[in-house]
């Protein structure tokens, strides 16, 4: 089963101009992805690690809420909420961070980047091995446009 999305009555197939934009997109993620652990690994001798993890968790919160308030996407209502993203911002996204930028004192900047675009695969095998998880192909059912892709970009299903 194939996916085309279907042009609007009265058009020309718009499948190739999306084609070309998902192929722009996944390649420009996959190169600023690709930049980041050499980029760590030079900026590493400038600061701790963990506050260099927090500068960094800072910067891309700001941008995406800068692009969240552009784009009029709804935003964290109340105190509670706000704690909650602020909590998650600094365990799972710091601390996440945290662990990368510590690694560099430890391992090369290019096997790191391998071992990263290579969790997904871990995690498939370590589920089956640990706990019997049997994987299926039913996710490209329900997420066709990115059943072929592999990178953290695609990862949206």
């Amino acid at each position: 089963m194939s996916y085309r999305p279907a042009s609007p009555p009265g058009t020309t197939s718009v499948w190739l101009p999306r084609i070309r934009t998902s192929l722009v997109a996944l390649v420009t993620v996959q190169v600023l992805w690709a930049l980041c652990f050499p980029l760590i690994a030079r900026g590493s001798g400038m600061a701790p690690p963990l506050f260099f993890a927090a500068q960094r968790a800072v910067v891309g919160a700001v941008v995406l809420l800068g692009i969240a308030a552009l784009l009029r996407k709804p935003m964290p209502r109340g105190r509670f909420e706000w704690m909650s993203v602020g909590v998650v911002g600094l365990t799972a996204t710091t601390l996440g961070f945290f662990g990368m930028f510590q690694a560099t004192e430890f391992v090369a900047p290019g096997f790191a980047s391998v071992l990263t675009e290579t969790q997904p695969l871990i995690a498939a095998v370590l589920a089956y091995w640990v706990i019997g998880e049997r994987q299926s192909s039913s996710w490209r059912r329900r997420c066709p446009r990115f059943s072929s892709a592999s990178s953290p970009s695609s990862r949206v299903c």
